[in-house]
């Protein structure tokens, strides 16, 4: 790889993780760049940097991709920036976290499960129904 290659995938790597949809520009022109190499960096990159924004340069050269093969790589991954983001905590207006279900509200859960509803032995024990414990099943047979 020449000189000139190194540079260009340097400036896509450094635009890539700023993580900010303004340095999406700096990526694009790369994405039609002759050497197959500069263009998967550049898919790369707009995956690292991870914006939507991404996906409409993406399916333009996607249009004049070489290969039929890159062209759907470029679809996929547009289509792949476009998901929902998805976070397993619940956070509030203000940004602190919520376990559980943040539309429940205390007293709802405190109906549902007398006592103290934050300990774990808040609910009873389920007792095992007789029909099907082990020493019942042994005397059928």
């Amino acid at each position: 790889m020449d000189a000139a290659n190194e540079v260009i995938l340097q400036e896509i790597e450094q635009a890539s993780i700023t993580y900010d949809a303004k340095d999406l520009p700096r990526i694009r022109p790369f994405l039609s760049h002759p050497d197959p190499e500069i263009r998967e960096a550049a898919i790369n990159g707009m995956i690292v940097l991870g914006d939507a924004a991404a996906a409409p340069m993406l399916r333009e050269a996607s249009q004049i991709a070489p290969t039929p093969q890159e062209a759907v790589r470029m679809q996929e991954v547009a289509a792949y920036l476009e998901l929902p983001s998805g976070s397993l905590v619940s956070r509030t207006k203000d940004g602190r976290a919520v376990l559980g279900n943040p539309n429940r509200t205390p007293p709802q859960v405190k109906e549902r499960y007398p006592g103290d509803y934050r300990k774990k032995s808040a609910r009873p024990p389920q007792q095992p129904n007789a029909a099907e414990t082990p020493a019942s099943s042994a005397t059928k047979e």
